[in-house]
């Protein structure tokens, strides 16, 4: 990994037929094709994320999928909820985590469980401007970024050790996954890297490079530097663009994140095999009232108001396809954002420990109170609100001795 220097030139650049080529650790993200071929887990393993999980009534494993979604300083919201979460008494031990940016980081403990709230409570109310970034002055507008990320890189040193990756591959061998997004800026694409494969690696540079996949997630394009990630081909080493995973998409919970998910618990889950509930934590303002912010009649006001309208119908897109996704298949939709009507102001790009606090205790005393998860995205037309799929509920076994000779001579008729 190179964090980019105050030069204008760059590390060597991969030549355009080897785009598909990616660092160790990732996944394409479209292509579902591991990097390096993951083991498959013993038997024991394997199912070992179902037993040890929640059961439907009739039997049938419960699973729980996690998406955190970026926001800088107002990661403190999905934070606050997970605390608070956790006091409900009624928070899922996620087989899946995935995370963007600040979600990415979040994700760690996310993906750990319960035990490490603390640590989400004193990243997301104790973190300054001062522990993320340095100013770089005027000559940072000459340079590759505005700021220097050399503090952000230190406190992830310091916040994710040898003991935090020795608990995430512990999690991973017993079949849970975390995911982190990141963006290569040469192809345009989201990357997904396999945190767990990562730690779980006997490389000597898992360490390292977890730390780094971290980084470049939460590096902003144009205010902190992109983060550089060596690939081969041909003989020969080149370098990858890879910066905030939010340049690509503001959350996700893709079909290889299914795929894994099928593989760990040899279940074929999106035919109702296991009842499945996704969680979406989009760390914004999302509703379907948002608050007044009238726009300046000035260039930069309206140029401003035309970013955010852009990036809310972005958000907006993705969330109705992860919802059409989701239902498609008959997993479960639960989503939740920063209120509208939220009492008090909220961190905007300045990391703010008092706005901070504010937010994680008044989202941790939403959730602790029992959290009313939307069940689609907002701003939905009523008639695009999609019932479970059919796939998804296992018919009633039949009763009687006629009932059951005549539904095996349907299956026989069908070949099953």
């Amino acid at each position: 990994m190179r964090v980019a220097s105050a030069r204008a030139e760059r590390p060597p650049a991969a030549p355009p037929e080897a785009y598909r080529v990616l660092p160790w650790g990732a996944i394409d993200s479209l292509a579902n094709e591991p990097q390096e071929e993951a083991p498959q887990p013993p038997p024991s393993k394997r199912q070992s994320v179902i037993d040890d999980g929640a059961r439907t009534p009739d039997g049938r494993p419960r699973l729980a999928l996690l998406a955190l979604s970026g926001g800088g300083a107002r990661g403190a919201f999905g934070a606050g909820l997970l605390a608070g979460w956790t006091q409900s008494r009624s928070r899922p031990r996620f087989t899946v985590v995935t995370g963007i940016s600040t979600g990415a980081l979040m994700g760690v403990f996310a993906f750990l469980g319960p035990h490490y709230d603390g640590e989400l409570e004193r990243f997301y109310t104790a973190t300054t401007d001062g522990d993320i970034f340095a100013d770089r002055g005027v000559s940072g507008l000459l340079r590759d970024a505005v700021k220097d990320s050399s503090p952000l890189k230190r406190l992830i040193e310091r916040t994710i050790d040898d003991g935090i990756i020795a608990a995430v591959a512990a999690e991973h061998r017993l079949g849970r996954r975390f995911f982190v997004g990141t963006t290569n800026l040469d192809t345009a694409r989201l990357v997904v890297w396999d945190m767990g494969a990562i730690a779980a690696s006997d490389r000597p540079e898992r360490l390292r490079r977890f730390r780094d996949v971290l980084l470049a997630s939460a590096s902003v394009p144009m205010v902190l530097p992109p983060v550089y990630f060596p690939v081969e081909w041909e003989g020969r080493t080149y370098w990858q663009m890879h910066v905030d995973g939010g340049a690509a998409v503001t959350v996700f919970l893709s079909g290889l994140v299914i795929d894994e998910l099928n593989r760990m618990t040899g279940l074929k889950t999106e035919r109702g095999e296991a009842t499945v509930d996704c969680y979406i934590i989009l760390n914004d303002v999302l509703g379907d009232r948002m608050p007044e912010e009238p726009v300046e009649a000035t260039l930069l006001g309206i140029a401003g108001g035309v970013v955010r309208s852009l990036s809310t119908a972005a958000t907006v897109t993705q969330l109705v396809r992860m919802y059409r996704g989701a239902r498609g298949i008959g997993f479960g939709f639960h989503f939740a954002s920063i209120p509208a009507d939220y009492p008090y102001r909220l961190p905007a790009t300045r990391f703010e420990p008092e706005k901070m606090r504010h937010l994680f205790d008044y989202s941790r005393a939403l959730a602790a109170g029992g959290y009313p998860w939307a069940l689609h995205p907002p701003r939905l037309d009523p008639r695009e609100v999609i019932p479970l799929a059919p796939a998804a509920v296992e018919p009633p076994p039949p009763k009687g001795w006629l009932s059951r000779m005549l539904a095996g001579l349907r299956d026989w008729a069908r070949g099953e």
